[in-house]
Protein backbone atom coordinates (compact mmCIF):
# COMPACT_ATOMS: atom_id res chain seq x y z
CA UNK A 1 0.00 0.00 0.00
CA UNK A 2 1.18 3.31 -0.96
CA UNK A 3 0.91 6.39 1.23
CA UNK A 4 1.12 8.82 -1.61
CA UNK A 5 -2.42 9.99 -1.29
CA UNK A 6 -3.82 13.35 -0.30
CA UNK A 7 -2.66 12.93 3.29
CA UNK A 8 0.98 13.56 2.41
CA UNK A 9 0.66 16.56 0.15
CA UNK A 10 1.70 20.05 1.25
CA UNK A 11 -1.85 21.29 1.05
CA UNK A 12 -3.06 18.47 3.24
CA UNK A 13 -0.33 19.19 5.79
CA UNK A 14 -1.17 22.89 5.81
CA UNK A 15 -4.84 22.07 6.17
CA UNK A 16 -4.23 19.69 9.07
CA UNK A 17 -1.99 22.30 10.76
CA UNK A 18 -4.82 24.84 10.46
CA UNK A 19 -7.27 22.32 11.93
CA UNK A 20 -4.92 21.72 14.85
CA UNK A 21 -4.69 25.48 15.42
CA UNK A 22 -8.48 25.77 15.31
CA UNK A 23 -8.84 22.99 17.83
CA UNK A 24 -6.07 24.51 19.91
CA UNK A 25 -7.64 27.98 19.78
CA UNK A 26 -11.02 26.43 20.54
CA UNK A 27 -9.46 24.78 23.60
CA UNK A 28 -7.97 28.13 24.62
CA UNK A 29 -11.38 29.73 24.27
CA UNK A 30 -12.96 26.99 26.35
CA UNK A 31 -10.25 27.35 28.97
CA UNK A 32 -10.66 31.11 29.00
CA UNK A 33 -14.43 30.73 29.27
CA UNK A 34 -13.96 28.27 32.11
CA UNK A 35 -11.59 30.63 33.91
CA UNK A 36 -13.71 33.74 33.36
CA UNK A 37 -17.21 32.39 33.81
CA UNK A 38 -17.39 29.03 35.50
CA UNK A 39 -14.65 29.22 38.13
CA UNK A 40 -15.88 32.50 39.66
CA UNK A 41 -19.34 30.95 39.98
CA UNK A 42 -17.87 27.92 41.71
CA UNK A 43 -15.85 30.09 44.07
CA UNK A 44 -18.87 32.32 44.73
CA UNK A 45 -20.87 29.22 45.58
CA UNK A 46 -18.16 28.07 47.95
CA UNK A 47 -18.00 31.53 49.51
CA UNK A 48 -21.78 31.45 49.90
CA UNK A 49 -21.49 28.17 51.81
CA UNK A 50 -18.78 29.71 53.95
CA UNK A 51 -20.95 32.77 54.65
CA UNK A 52 -23.86 30.52 55.54
CA UNK A 53 -21.70 28.60 58.00
CA UNK A 54 -20.39 31.85 59.49
CA UNK A 55 -23.95 33.13 59.84
CA UNK A 56 -25.01 29.91 61.60
CA UNK A 57 -22.06 30.20 63.96
CA UNK A 58 -22.86 33.85 64.67
CA UNK A 59 -26.47 32.85 65.44
CA UNK A 60 -25.24 30.16 67.87
CA UNK A 61 -22.97 32.59 69.71
CA UNK A 62 -25.76 35.16 69.92
CA UNK A 63 -28.10 32.51 71.34
CA UNK A 64 -25.51 31.69 74.01
CA UNK A 65 -25.27 35.36 74.98
CA UNK A 66 -29.05 35.68 75.09
CA UNK A 67 -29.27 32.58 77.28
CA UNK A 68 -26.93 34.25 79.76
CA UNK A 69 -29.59 36.92 80.34
CA UNK A 70 -31.69 34.92 82.76
CA UNK A 71 -33.92 36.62 85.29
CA UNK A 72 -31.86 35.04 88.04
CA UNK A 73 -28.71 36.48 89.52
CA UNK A 74 -27.72 39.87 90.79
CA UNK A 75 -28.67 43.07 89.02
CA UNK A 76 -24.98 43.86 88.59
CA UNK A 77 -24.25 40.46 87.02
CA UNK A 78 -27.21 40.74 84.67
CA UNK A 79 -26.21 44.30 83.71
CA UNK A 80 -22.69 43.02 82.90
CA UNK A 81 -24.18 40.28 80.67
CA UNK A 82 -26.29 42.95 78.92
CA UNK A 83 -23.20 45.07 78.32
CA UNK A 84 -21.37 42.09 76.79
CA UNK A 85 -24.37 41.42 74.56
CA UNK A 86 -24.62 45.05 73.41
CA UNK A 87 -20.92 45.20 72.48
CA UNK A 88 -21.08 41.95 70.50
CA UNK A 89 -20.14 42.66 66.86
CA UNK A 90 -22.56 41.06 64.41
CA UNK A 91 -22.38 40.93 60.60
CA UNK A 92 -25.91 39.79 59.88
CA UNK A 93 -28.43 42.67 60.14
CA UNK A 94 -31.16 40.29 61.36
CA UNK A 95 -28.88 39.13 64.16
CA UNK A 96 -28.12 42.73 65.11
CA UNK A 97 -31.86 43.53 65.24
CA UNK A 98 -32.43 40.49 67.47
CA UNK A 99 -29.60 41.55 69.74
CA UNK A 100 -30.92 45.11 69.96
CA UNK A 101 -34.56 44.26 70.65
CA UNK A 102 -33.67 41.61 73.24
CA UNK A 103 -31.11 43.90 74.84
CA UNK A 104 -33.76 46.61 75.12
CA UNK A 105 -36.37 44.28 76.61
CA UNK A 106 -33.96 42.85 79.19
CA UNK A 107 -32.61 46.30 80.02
CA UNK A 108 -36.14 47.59 80.63
CA UNK A 109 -36.89 44.62 82.87
CA UNK A 110 -33.68 45.23 84.77
CA UNK A 111 -34.57 48.92 85.07
CA UNK A 112 -38.01 48.00 86.45
CA UNK A 113 -36.48 45.68 89.03
CA UNK A 114 -33.89 48.24 90.07
CA UNK A 115 -36.55 50.94 90.52
CA UNK A 116 -38.72 48.56 92.51
CA UNK A 117 -35.80 47.62 94.78
CA UNK A 118 -34.99 51.29 95.26
CA UNK A 119 -38.59 52.08 96.18
CA UNK A 120 -38.67 49.15 98.61
CA UNK A 121 -35.43 50.31 100.23
CA UNK A 122 -36.73 53.89 100.49
CA UNK A 123 -39.93 52.61 102.09
CA UNK A 124 -38.00 50.51 104.61
CA UNK A 125 -35.77 53.45 105.50
CA UNK A 126 -38.72 55.83 105.83
CA UNK A 127 -40.89 53.53 107.93
CA UNK A 128 -39.15 54.17 111.28
CA UNK A 129 -39.58 57.91 110.69
CA UNK A 130 -43.24 57.60 109.93
CA UNK A 131 -45.57 60.15 111.40
CA UNK A 132 -48.11 59.16 114.05
CA UNK A 133 -50.71 56.92 112.47
CA UNK A 134 -48.12 55.36 110.10
CA UNK A 135 -48.14 58.11 107.48
CA UNK A 136 -44.89 58.96 105.72
CA UNK A 137 -43.77 62.53 105.20
CA UNK A 138 -45.17 63.88 101.91
CA UNK A 139 -41.74 64.31 100.29
CA UNK A 140 -40.74 60.73 101.06
CA UNK A 141 -44.06 59.36 99.97
CA UNK A 142 -43.89 61.27 96.69
CA UNK A 143 -40.32 60.09 95.96
CA UNK A 144 -41.33 56.47 96.52
CA UNK A 145 -44.37 56.94 94.28
CA UNK A 146 -42.12 58.30 91.50
CA UNK A 147 -39.78 55.29 91.81
CA UNK A 148 -42.74 52.88 91.65
CA UNK A 149 -44.20 54.72 88.63
CA UNK A 150 -40.81 54.50 86.89
CA UNK A 151 -40.69 50.78 87.68
CA UNK A 152 -44.19 50.25 86.27
CA UNK A 153 -43.38 52.19 83.09
CA UNK A 154 -40.19 50.19 82.51
CA UNK A 155 -42.06 46.94 83.16
CA UNK A 156 -44.79 47.92 80.66
CA UNK A 157 -42.17 48.67 77.99
CA UNK A 158 -40.41 45.36 78.70
CA UNK A 159 -43.71 43.46 78.36
CA UNK A 160 -44.25 45.10 74.97
CA UNK A 161 -40.76 44.22 73.72
CA UNK A 162 -40.42 40.66 75.05
CA UNK A 163 -42.78 39.08 72.47
CA UNK A 164 -40.71 40.69 69.69
CA UNK A 165 -37.54 39.39 71.35
CA UNK A 166 -38.98 35.89 71.66
CA UNK A 167 -40.08 35.82 68.02
CA UNK A 168 -36.65 37.00 66.85
CA UNK A 169 -34.97 34.44 69.10
CA UNK A 170 -37.10 31.63 67.62
CA UNK A 171 -35.98 32.66 64.14
CA UNK A 172 -32.41 32.69 65.40
CA UNK A 173 -32.78 29.12 66.70
CA UNK A 174 -33.94 27.98 63.26
CA UNK A 175 -31.07 29.80 61.60
CA UNK A 176 -28.51 28.27 63.96
CA UNK A 177 -29.41 24.74 62.85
Amino acid sequence: MSTSGPLCTKTALRSSRTDVQKVSSSRNWRLAWLQLCVLPLVFAGLAGCDREAASREEARVLLEKLSALSAEGSLVGRKAALDVLQKMPLRDPAHARTRDVCHGAHLQLLEAEASQLSARKSLEEASPRALPGGALPAERSQAIAVELAHSNDALTRAKQNFPVCEEATQKLVLQAR
